[in-house]
């Protein structure tokens, strides 16, 4: 599929290309830009959206606050009024309550009802379950026995606080309606139980002041009493986030139910204990975030059609050097290299042009050169040929004169011509052909017997080289130039020459050492040596040999590898050189070091 898409790509006209280019750019920019705004949009609004809905519940929980202490004002008025504590005194004493009493109580309870729109009806009970109501709470049947004892329960464990509660009640007609019932405990005047006191509410009280937060129809409110149970609530959903299990008294939460998104607060009155819940839907809220992101990715496809315009309008001037240049070179592939093309502009491709001029003007000359070199080459191929003859001449030569100084019984000059002989074909052969530590020892004893012949005694020689080195890898004349600067430059007035070679094997490295006892070196000159600069050329041509040393080792073997120089005046020299115990000789292969 990528092969046929980079053909097809391939395949595409210039213009093309930069009109699908620009397309696809502005149209994943608009998708971006767009689900962006959207997301922020929908973060910000939904911030709004819970700052107002929290506020809102919090101004809704407090008017609720205010409501339950007016419900709770209503029923302390029955508890301390006085008609009430006799009758209640009475009923329980067992003396009986009199006509009197009751029609008092009647009265009295009849106009706190008229007074009071959101109570249905007063329940007033002894301790014997004997129960006494108003004449205008006659709206409901009695309560059952299920829900008597249920109040009763609810209050055991309390002393006198208002208890809350939602159930159903049946009306004397026989309907069925929700109601809100507030209850406590009646205590006399020595803090003893006298019955309890049982109000049966209006839910639409509530719901006057609860439907402020109702603005949409799909939002819920709930409300709980102290102890979490649903007191009243708008819906049938089952929401969750509205609890009110958590320990902060105000809390915003979101919440999700049927593929539906909500926002909801809930707010814990510290007074009650109540909790007012209420959820708000997010579909609008989602709706109008939608349409942004739909703007902006219709805003980036009217931009396409009008970048699509300006390309179709702007790409035949623009492309018109381009298709000069293009002329130009299916001209020169054809062979007129003289052809040039013409420069209109002064902008960057009036640069590609004259670089384009440029470079056929630049193949002319070369081509014109390539004849030239090919003449020269050929003759430099003859005289190479010629010259691989004198090497071949100066060994004939030698085994020669050799074969000679034998003939004459001259062994010890024969044996230094034999010494030569093989040093000469050491160094001319190939820098990549491998060679050993022992190969190399043995081309240094040659050059010393020729130093041996002309000092005679006074050159003490000392070779001491281990034998499990002697197999180890090692650049061709990497000692022979340290050897020979120590009579270059170390022995020139010393009487007595000693020259001592070691080789040996430590810590995974192989050392070698080149000490002699000649007149040694400033610690400025060991510097010099060292350093990769040189002073001037006189010092360059003197150091040739040991700068073409380090320089070796540092291209072949690299960080690890190192030569270093101890000397002092009059001391003599020694120099260290520490290599790998196998040097990795693919390397000398890749590289032409001499």
């Amino acid at each position: 599929m990528r092969t046929f898409v980079n053909r097809w790509i391939g395949k595409m006209r210039l213009q093309t290309k930069m009109i699908v280019s620009v397309s696809l750019i502005l149209l994943i920019s608009s998708l971006i830009t767009g689900y962006l705004s959207y997301l922020t949009h929908l973060s910000i609004a939904e911030k709004e959206i819970s700052d107002q809905i929290l506020q809102k519940v919090e101004q809704v929980s407090a008017r609720i606050d205010l409501k339950l202490d007016e419900l709770y004002r209503f029923s302390n008025s029955i508890l301390f009024h006085p008609n009430v504590e006799n009758l209640l005194s009475a009923s329980n004493s067992g003396e009986g309550v009199s006509y009197n009493d009751i029609m008092t109580f009647d009265q009295v309870l009849n106009k706190m009802l008229l007074d009071n729109t959101d109570v249905y009806s007063v329940h007033i009970y002894n301790n014997a379950g004997q129960q006494y109501k108003p004449t205008h709470s006659y709206q409901f049947k009695e309560l059952n026995r299920q829900l008597y004892q249920k109040v009763k329960n609810k209050l055991e464990s309390t002393d006198g606080e208002m208890i809350w509660m939602s159930d159903n009640l049946t009306t004397y007609e026989g309907r069925n309606q929700d109601v809100i019932i507030a209850t406590r405990k009646i205590k006399s005047n020595r803090l003893e139980d006298e019955g309890m006191l049982v109000i049966v509410l209006n839910v639409r009280s509530l719901f006057t002041i609860l439907s402020e937060l109702v603005v949409e129809e799909s939002d819920t409110v709930y409300l709980y009493n102290g102890e979490h149970e649903l007191i009243y609530k708008n819906t049938d959903k089952e929401m969750t986030g509205g609890s009110g299990n958590g320990s902060q008294l105000s809390t915003v939460f979101k919440e999700e139910v049927n593929g539906t998104r909500y926002l909801g607060a809930t707010v814990q009155s510290e007074k009650t204990g109540f909790i007012l819940s209420s959820h708000s839907s997010m579909a609008k809220l989602h709706e109008k975030s939608k349409m942004i992101f739909n703007v902006i990715v219709v805003s980036g496809i009217v931009s396409i059609f009008i970048a699509v315009l300006l390309i179709l309008f702007t790409s035949h001037r623009l492309l018109r050097p381009i298709k000069r240049l293009l002329n130009g070179m299916r001209r020169v592939r054809e062979g007129q290299l003289d052809y040039r093309i013409e420069v209109h502009s002064s902008d960057e491709l009036s640069y590609i042009g004259n670089s384009f001029n440029s470079m056929t003007e630049h193949v002319s000359k070369l081509i014109e050169d390539v004849y030239e070199k090919q003449l020269m080459q050929r003759e430099a191929e003859l005289t190479a040929l010629q010259a691989q003859l004198n090497p071949h001449f100066l060994y004939n030569t030698l085994d020669m004169l050799r074969s000679k100084l034998y003939l004459q019984d001259d062994y010890e000059n024969a044996d230094l011509i034999v010494s030569l002989s093989q040093m000469l074909r050491y160094s001319l052969e190939p820098a990549s052909t491998r060679s050993t530590l022992k190969d190399e020892i043995k081309q240094i004893q040659n050059y010393l017997l020729l130093q041996k012949a002309r000092y005679e005694e006074e050159l003490e020689i000392k070779i001491d080289i281990d034998e499990e080195v002697q197999s180890c890898h090692i650049l061709r004349l990497l000692l022979q130039p340290i050897v020979e600067n120590a009579f270059v430059h170390g022995f020139y007035d010393q009487d007595e020459k000693r020259i001592s070679i070691r080789g040996f094997k430590q810590e995974g490295h192989l050392i070698i050492e080149i000490s002699d006892n000649g007149c040694g070196m400033k610690q400025e000159t060991v510097a010099r040596i060292l350093g990769k600069n040189t002073s001037s050329m006189a010092d360059t041509k003197k150091r040739i040999g040991i700068h073409n040393v380090i320089r070796r080792i540092e291209l072949v073997y690299g960080e690890g590898s190192f030569l270093e120089i101890e000397s002092e005046e009059g001391k003599g020299t020694k120099v260290r050189m520490t290599l790998p115990f196998e040097g990795d000789y693919h390397l000398v292969e890749k590289r032409d070091v001499s």
